[in-house]
């Protein structure tokens, strides 16, 4: 036989409980608010970063408000290399328009290309780059050989010749 003083005990253990969980589903609720409100400025910030657009801290908790700050400043350091890139592609239009003639490669990539420079040869600009790569790696393997043969050294008895600059 049940104790008669053990049942209000439990119903309020019951009570207790079930108020502890819908407590913690309003937490949990309005925590995935403020994330998705983030998400969304984050989002609208990224598609209006050439603005200055911010991340807002409204009404976060510290530890979200603390990631907008660290997004602000992750935005912060793309728009500055953004604008180092738009320095760097004005400089080399700007070298392409006093040098017609010029394909400029880095690290066999292709930075810039003139196509003044490609129609004479029939190729588009791209094409005109990597010939120009082609013809580089071409007359490198023959001052190799020759310093190699001047030398007195037969290139042909090496597996590998490995180089740099």
């Amino acid at each position: 036989m049940i104790e008669l003083w053990l049942i209000p005990f439990l119903v309020l253990a019951c009570l207790g409980f079930a108020i502890t969980c819908l407590v913690l589903w309003r937490r949990q609720r309005h925590h995935i608010r403020q994330v998705e409100a983030l998400h969304q400025d984050v989002v609208e910030s990224a598609e209006a970063a050439a603005f200055g657009q911010r991340v807002s801290r409204r009404n976060l908790s510290n530890e979200l408000g603390e990631l907008s700050g660290t997004i602000n400043l992750l935005f912060d350091a793309l728009a500055a290399k953004d604008a180092q890139m738009r320095q760097c592609e004005s400089l080399f239009e700007g070298l392409a328009n006093a040098v017609p003639n010029l394909v400029l490669i880095h690290r066999e990539q292709i930075l810039f290309a003139n196509s003044v420079a490609a129609d004479p040869l029939g190729l588009d600009v791209t094409g005109a780059a990597e010939a120009v790569i082609r013809m580089a790696n071409t007359h490198m393997a023959g001052a190799i050989r020759m310093v190699s043969v001047s030398l007195g050294v037969d290139p042909r008895d090496f597996a590998l010749f490995a180089f740099g600059g």
